[in-house]
């Protein structure tokens, strides 16, 4: 009925006589061919350089080109996930989804057909906006919300904490409270101007529909809401003596972890679930220092000072320089924390720039389509449209992309997989490295992820290694360990040139400069050995330089050994013992590990850095 009432309303474009045709023939190609075409025209008609120039980008972004663009991005996406749909799906994204703009381009360029439910996330996005018609038309548009909730429980969603298991509630329960978040005073203002892959941190909920409600009773009004993470009382008796965790034998619960306490990683959800029923996107970061792991709270702050992911609460010293990383609800996989504060400054730019971002990924995927296309002529009336596309377009295009959306992660991935393919020269790489860098100032772990990516792929390991170590010497004073990480990644860089004397210098100045700062040095130590290994010299020099290196590693104070195994000092010790071993000398090995475990016996007690909260 909608859709009959919009072609009343509107005469039929390209786009929509094309999807018509596919849901009564089902000819794929045809549909794919008409929407290529489509967005070829829609390509045309945006000079993309007009949105690099920040004199004519204002302009450029309120043209109708650039909606053109979008709606002509979109629909290609979704057309080349169609195939993937039971036949009355689509139906329905075609009919349905189509009809609804805001959550088409929304959804669309959200879904991940390689790791999402197609099924599961189309069918629930559908299922909650046929619910509420009305809603797509006001200033509280909830596309983002529901595009989120779509990607999040196209699976039954669950976090493991430590030992313990979380798992959403019913659906039935969880979605109308989170469409009713816009509508509390508890809610964080400018709550549905949040871009999806913002809301998907908020979403995930792992709790029951009265633990919610339990939270907002005792947590809807609290200011302050990361001291929470210091409100719930730590479980010594587990970490100094092995214990059984009281919350665990009382059951894991969102109430319990606050009446029996918990662990860092209890802390720290407990808090971030709290700050989630309150529209605060949030997320458990984990890492590890010199000594053990720990897991502390993120969440995005937009007051104050520039917009950001605040890590500051529950980050003790030791860990104000190590990477964190968070779970992404979309894909249950890991993501750096740099990547959030990424998403943090993303989630506050213009709603328009987001969707053009979006949209020119699709863009750049049609550019390097048409790269590749065969030399054969097109039809006249088509050949404006499909002329030969160059590097120098994609490169446009790129520069487009960034300009548009600078602090979209996205984009940087794009980036770093054309630098991949060798689709930049040295000087575009340093530009782009100079303007990831500045963009990235607050979250200097991402820049590292990304440009260790644009250094993997390129044929010259020799310019990569002096990429990643020219970003070392700029991380060295601040972040001495991304510093290590990229002198590692530089290492093996001129190690795949076969430098292995070069390879060898980089990875000595980990285990001598960076010996305290996270987990590098021990793969840099590994890889020593190797080339030790490998020129004839591992028996003579292997055990001497092991031994050098946790001569100087800090020694944990106060821990049991649960923890204190998980330390630098006692892997290295262990890698002494290997060492011995491999190198004809078992009984010094073994009095290695005798020595390690006979000090962990005796030095039991509390975690230093937990005294001094």
């Amino acid at each position: 009925m909608l859709s009959l009432l919009l072609t009343v309303l509107a005469p039929p474009t390209p786009a929509d006589q094309a999807f018509g045709d596919y849901l009564a023939d089902g000819d794929h190609d045809a549909l794919v061919s008409t929407l290529d075409g489509v967005l070829d025209k829609a390509m045309a008609a945006v000079d993309p350089s007009t949105l690099v120039d920040p004199k004519q980008a204002k302009k450029t972004l309120k043209s109708k080109g650039i909606d053109t663009l979008i709606a002509a991005a979109a629909d290609r996406r979704l057309a080349a996930m169609l195939p993937q749909l039971p036949e009355a799906l689509t139906k329905r994204c075609v009919e349905e989804l189509r009809a609804i703009p805001s959550l088409h381009h929304a959804l669309t360029p959200l879904v991940k057909p390689n790791e999402d439910d197609l099924n599961r996330a189309f069918s629930l996005a559908l299922d909650i906006a046929q619910e509420t018609p009305r809603a797509f038309k006001g200033r509280n548009n909830p596309a983002a919300l529901i595009a989120a909730m779509a990607v999040v429980h196209d699976t039954a969603y669950q976090d493991r904490i430590n030992e313990n298991i979380a798992e959403s509630g019913s659906l039935r329960e969880l979605v109308p409270f989170l469409l009713s978040l816009p509508d509390r005073r508890t809610t964080m203002n400018g709550f549905l101007q949040l871009p999806p892959e913002a809301l998907v941190h908020v979403v995930d909920l792992t709790i029951s529909a009265s633990e919610i409600e339990w939270a907002l009773t005792n947590y809807g009004a609290r200011r302050g809401l990361p001291d929470l993470y210091h409100e719930v009382l730590y479980d010594w008796n587990h970490v100094l003596d092995g214990a059984p965790k009281e919350l665990t034998r009382q059951g894991f619960s969102l109430r319990n972890v606050m009446n029996f306490g918990g662990v860092c990683a209890d802390q720290a959800w407990f808090t971030t679930t709290v700050m989630e029923v309150r529209g605060i996107p949030a997320a458990v970061v984990v890492g590890r220092d010199a000594t053990v792991g720990h897991a502390w709270v993120g969440w995005f702050e937009f007051a104050g000072r520039s917009p950001h992911f605040n890590t500051d609460t529950g980050r003790y010293e030791s860990y104000q320089q190590v990477p964190g990383l968070v779970k992404d609800p979309q894909t249950s996989g890991t993501i750096g924390e740099g990547r959030m504060g990424m998403l943090a400054r993303f989630s506050t730019l213009d709603s328009k720039q987001r969707q053009l971002g979006r949209a020119i990924r699709s863009v750049l995927t049609r550019v390097e389509e048409r790269m590749n296309l065969t030399s054969e002529a097109p039809p006249a009336e088509d050949a404006e449209n499909v002329a030969p596309t160059t590097p120098t377009d994609r490169l446009n295009w790129v520069n487009a992309l960034i300009a548009v959306a600078p602090s979209d992660p996205g984009a940087w991935d794009i980036v770093a997989a054309a630098s991949q393919e060798g689709a930049f020269t040295d000087e575009t790489l340093n530009t782009f490295t100079d303007t990831l860098l500045a963009e990235s100032r607050d979250a200097p772990d991402f820049a590292l992820e990304v440009l260790e990516a644009m250094a993997e792929g390129l044929t010259d390991a020799e310019r990569a290694g002096n990429i990643l170590e020219r970003v070392a010497g700029l991380l060295a004073r601040n972040r001495p360990d991304l510093a290590a990480r990229a002198l590692l990644a530089a290492g093996d860089a001129f190690s795949a040139a076969g430098q292995q004397d070069e390879a060898g210098k980089r990875y000595e100045r980990i285990t001598s400069a960076y010996a305290n700062d996270g987990p590098w040095v021990l793969d840099a130590a590994r890889r020593v050995l190797d080339v030790l290994n490998d020129q004839g010299r591992l028996t003579a020099d292997g055990p001497a330089y092991v031994e050098s290196i946790f001569n100087r590693v800090k020694k944990p104070e106060f821990m049991s050994s649960e923890w204190a195994r998980q330390s630098n000092w006692y892997q290295l010790g262990m890698l002494l013992s290997e060492t011995l071993s491999q190198t004809g000398r078992p009984g010094q090995g073994a009095d290695v590990m005798r020595r390690l475990d006979g000090m962990l016996d005796r030095n039991g007690g509390v975690l230093e850095r937990e005294s001094n909260r």
